[in-house]
């Protein structure tokens, strides 16, 4: 496959530059789209991807390297898959491919886009969670298309790629058994690949043991030198008095433990006022 040219675009909305971006041409996969770290905004030539649209000022071209403008006739939002939906895109007729602007996706979809030499993963920021992925091809970053077959039309097919590949992802769609399991279920994959140079981050992490805590024999000599407290809640479900929280104090000389139900955990600092003046009542610890 011959590697697809590009030349430097600049994005102008009146009389000052907004955005930057790249023009592909003499490229066939215009249903594709490219990650652009030097884009600061979305751009498609295809008016059928779009979902909600609306002309842009006459203003609103982009410039080219060689000098000459490309119109953009329009913006709008367009969803490339399930999870991710490109806002304000501009819809640039006389462009030859899809950019997505890095720098707008992470804004917008609060994402982190992690980078690999060839592939690309794009993460939730609060979870964690793959949302999607892109396949390094030329030198460009391509998002995987979810709509197309993965086998006869996909540039980023399972046909392209190597064996160290295929174990990692069968090894992650079988729920992250060990790489011997892996092997025993395709041997195939493992005919010129180690299961020793297979690494896996997310079991390392997860597999993880804590180091244990050293047992310790020591307690307070004496009763309330020491007491140990914690704070419970919300419970999803509240009691018969409609608390949803509990409070605790134990004693660490005698292990003795109170617990306070709360409504609200605004009601602590009260409770733990009430139980400093019921122990200096009670045993006269004044």
């Amino acid at each position: 496959m011959e590697k697809p040219t590009g030349t430097c675009s600049l994005t102008y909305f009146g009389k000052f530059p907004f955005s930057f971006g790249l023009k592909v041409s003499d490229t066939p996969f215009t249903h594709y789209w490219i990650l652009d770290s030097g884009a600061t905004d979305h751009m498609t030539p295809l008016l059928k991807y779009f979902s909600t649209y609306f002309p842009c000022p006459s203003n609103k071209k982009i410039s080219i390297a060689d000098g000459t403008f490309i119109t953009a006739a329009g913006q709008g939002d367009v969803k490339i898959s399930p999870s991710i939906t490109l806002k304000n895109v501009l819809h640039v007729p006389k462009l030859s491919t899809n950019l997505i602007s890095v720098q707008k996706l992470t804004k917008d979809l609060s994402c982190n886009v992690v980078f690999h030499n060839n592939y690309c993963i794009l993460q939730d920021k609060n979870s964690g969670r793959t949302i999607g992925h892109a396949r390094e091809w030329n030198g460009l970053y391509y998002m995987e298309d979810p709509n197309l077959p993965i086998k006869s039309h996909s540039l980023i097919s399972e046909s392209i790629m190597t064996s160290k590949e295929k174990a990692q992802l069968y090894h992650c769609r079988l729920g992250h058994p060990s790489f011997g399991v892996v092997k025993l279920i395709f041997p195939s994959l493992f005919k010129n690949l180690d299961v020793e140079s297979l690494h896996c981050e997310v079991c390392e992490l997860a597999k993880h043991k804590r180091v244990p805590f050293l047992i310790s024999n020591k307690i307070s000599p004496s009763p309330f030198v020491l007491v140990h407290t914690d704070v419970w809640g919300p419970s999803n479900v509240p009691n018969i008095s409609g608390a949803r929280w509990f409070l605790t104090f134990i004693d660490d000389c005698t292990r003795v433990t109170w617990l306070f139900l709360l409504k609200q955990k605004s009601e602590v600092s009260s409770r733990f006022i009430q139980f400093v003046s019921m122990i200096k009542i009670n045993l006269m610890l004044i």
